[in-house]
């Protein structure tokens, strides 16, 4: 699977969201990184450093967007990507009006 830049960035993006969601929750997770399938690991490559740090609950849900990623036709994530970064856009957008 050939990783483009705008991909690469996009899973970058997603990857350092979703993982700052969970630094706030207390326990570690159950789910062993060692238990992923590859094209799991490929996907969630970005939070492997901190997978055992994370609670079950956000690496569950971090499994459950790589698998529904994985699934994803070629059309299908070029418009996820198009919708994530719209929204990155609109919440820059949003902090820049509420500081001026």
């Amino acid at each position: 699977m050939k990783h483009t830049p705008t991909r690469r960035r996009f899973l970058m993006l997603l990857s350092s969201t979703l993982l700052g969601l969970g630094t706030g929750l207390a326990h570690a997770g159950d789910i062993p990184w060692s238990s992923l399938s590859a094209d799991e690991k490929r996907t969630l490559s970005r939070a492997q450093d901190k997978w055992d740090q994370l609670p079950t609950e956000r690496q569950q849900r971090l499994l459950d967007g790589a698998r529904r990623w994985q699934n994803m036709s070629p059309d299908q994530r070029e418009q996820a990507r198009e919708r994530w970064e719209h929204r990155r856009a609109d919440q820059h957008e949003r902090r820049r009006e509420r500081r001026d």
